[in-house]
């Protein structure tokens, strides 16, 4: 059970961060589609890819997420949700930012953003196991 619930913890961690670099790039100023030299972006490494280009920046945002997400699921299970809790709150902070400063929602953008995500994580967190973990767990139980 424990398993499946660090799993659904990293699915959670993925939608985060991919929401986090969805909204960077509709942040962008419309020149960027034409030069992406004029990319607006914090985060200097980040922004190194950006200016690279889309494809550039996009390869990296899937290796990003692959990355995070496998080292969630192979770190002990404490570890693993603590990093996974860091990934998470970093990138919320992150596109907060975007939803504060530039899509000039105030503090109700993060405010309702934190309330769904909140949701989400309580109710990964008060879910029993589902049918596909309990069959996962049974089987690894026989084989061991």
């Amino acid at each position: 059970m424990q398993q499946c619930m660090k799993n659904r913890l990293t699915w959670l961690l993925v939608a985060v961060i991919a929401f986090d670099f969805g909204i960077t790039l509709l942040g962008q100023p419309s020149s960027y589609w034409h030069d992406s030299h004029t990319a607006n972006e914090g985060n200097p490494v980040f922004a190194w890819f950006m200016i690279h280009g889309i494809v550039s920046y996009a390869a990296f945002i899937l290796a990003y997420i692959i990355s995070a997400a496998v080292l969630v699921r192979i770190l002990p299970r404490q570890i693993g949700i603590t990093i996974g809790l860091v990934f998470l709150l970093s990138h919320y902070f992150a596109a907060s930012t975007w939803l504060d400063f530039h899509f000039k929602l105030n503090m109700i953008g993060p405010i309702i953003y934190a309330a769904v995500l909140s949701m989400a994580l309580l109710t990964i967190l008060q879910s029993g196991p589902s049918a596909v973990c309990s069959t996962a767990g049974e089987h690894r139980e026989r084989v061991h």
